[in-house]
């Protein structure tokens, strides 16, 4: 819903990574995942290249859930979260190209060839 997209977006960022949706949804519905994203922002809401997802201790000091000291903000990470941000928004998918909608959306659709 364009409320549950434009309140992950602007809300506070939180105190530690959502690694699991909320009870009520299934983790990977979109705004689930959405949610998810967000909590892997660091205090400036910026997403990291790249997050340690191990719960053992490294030589590096990286944490679970945190960035790991690669390109913060990385482009595609922001724009990856805004397309999903404006897809939850929409209801829908967007900017799916023609091609991969015919293949992989209507195809589904219609039946099937013996």
């Amino acid at each position: 819903s364009r409320a549950s997209a434009a309140s992950t977006i602007c809300a506070p960022a939180p105190t530690a990574p959502t690694l699991s949706a909320a009870p009520t949804r299934t983790p990977l519905e979109p705004d689930a995942l959405l949610e998810t994203m967000a909590g892997f922002g660091n205090s400036g809401r910026m997403l990291p290249e790249q997050v340690w997802d191990r719960e053992h201790p490294t030589d590096y000091g990286w944490e679970f859930g945190e960035g790991t000291g690669g390109a913060t903000p990385l482009a595609w990470s922001m724009a990856g979260f805004i397309r999903l941000a404006h897809g939850v928004d929409a209801g829908e998918p967007v900017e799916t190209p023609t091609v991969v909608r015919d293949r992989y959306v209507e195809r589904e659709a219609r039946p099937r060839r013996s």
